[in-house]
């Protein structure tokens, strides 16, 4: 009996550390596997299809793989060991010319249907449009009529100029002190506002100055840095061919890129054209990204007592 316990805690510990196994080893892969990324792009101004894209990314040997691509099979496919487990993309369909003609001669069909609908229908409003207007004349005609024989039968319901003029003025000078009264009230208000903003602009300018800041600050530069670098692509090509309207224009843009070369001559080559009006070219992106490097970044600025205290003062917090 005590052999068999043995046994199935044997079995049992084998199972649990190869799932520990395997765990671990699904955090390594997660962690140092890159995700590597691809782009391609081509394009022409003017053309049927203007831009034509293409972006690709793959983890472990393509075990995970995903393709977005615009406008022929637009559309996200995900594939996980080469299996599709989702698939958005559409295949643009292609009318033909006939078919496009019959569609323009229906839609003008409809187009001269409601024209016609809609000019019965104006018409029949315009006609109870009038109706109205003479039957609200009529009315308004005997309201008329009905006032002036009630103020002739009652003159002490005529207007007295005089009340009127001192209601006016007493209601004019009542309006003027609640006004002053709220003016009073709006500068308090203001100052207190203007006195707040001012301590507030005071507390973080020297809080900028602080040396918590400045270190701070340094450390997330260095680690922002780090993270572009990883991030940045490993190969990039970008061919283009421009030509403007004006030749002026033109030349302009090459200025431009002459004073650039020294920083993107390597991945950017520009052509001009200064007889056609053209904007032409293509693109090649590739790269990889570690996730591990976010988490080396995102530790370090965790461990910082400087970002901490930092925040905490932001917050206007006691650090």
């Amino acid at each position: 009996m005590l052999h068999i316990l043995l046994l199935i805690m044997k079995i049992i510990g084998i199972f649990l550390v190869a799932v520990i196994g395997i765990l671990l080893l699904a955090i390594i892969f997660v962690l140092f596997v890159p995700i590597r990324y691809r782009i391609v792009a081509d394009g022409k101004l003017g053309a049927e299809e203007p831009l034509w894209i293409e972006i690709k990314i793959t983890w472990l040997i393509h075990t995970i793989s995903a393709v977005f691509s615009y406008p022929e099979n637009t559309g996200l496919r995900i594939r996980i060991l080469g299996i599709p487990i989702f698939n958005s993309s559409r295949k643009k369909k292609k009318g033909s010319l006939k078919d496009k003609k019959d569609k323009e001669k229906r839609q003008k069909g409809k187009e001269n249907s409601g024209t016609e609908k809609s000019l019965s229908s104006e018409e029949v409003l315009g006609n109870e449009k009038r109706i109205g207007r003479e039957e609200s004349f009529g009315q308004k005609e005997i309201l008329r009529g009905e006032e002036s024989v009630e103020n002739e039968q009652n003159p002490e319901r005529k207007r007295n100029p005089f009340k009127e003029f001192f209601a006016a003025l007493i209601r004019f000078f009542r309006k003027l002190l609640e006004a002053i009264r709220n003016i009073e009230y709006t500068i308090q208000e203001l100052c207190g506002k203007i006195k707040s903003t001012m301590e507030n602009i005071r507390y973080y300018a020297n809080l900028l100055q602080g040396e918590t800041f400045r270190s701070a600050f340094q450390n997330a530069k260095r680690q922002l840095i780090r993270i572009l670098k990883m991030v940045r692509p490993h190969k990039c090509s970008i061919n283009l061919l421009i030509g403007l309207d004006d030749p002026s224009g033109t030349g302009q843009i090459m200025a431009i890129y002459g004073m650039l070369y020294p920083l993107v001559g390597r991945h950017v080559f520009l052509q001009a054209d200064f007889e056609e009006k053209i904007v032409e070219g293509d693109l090649y992106i590739k790269g990889k990204i570690t996730v591990i490097v976010f988490l080396i970044a995102a530790l370090k600025l965790y461990m910082d007592k400087n970002i901490r205290k930092l925040l905490k003062m932001l917050k206007r917090e006691d650090a």
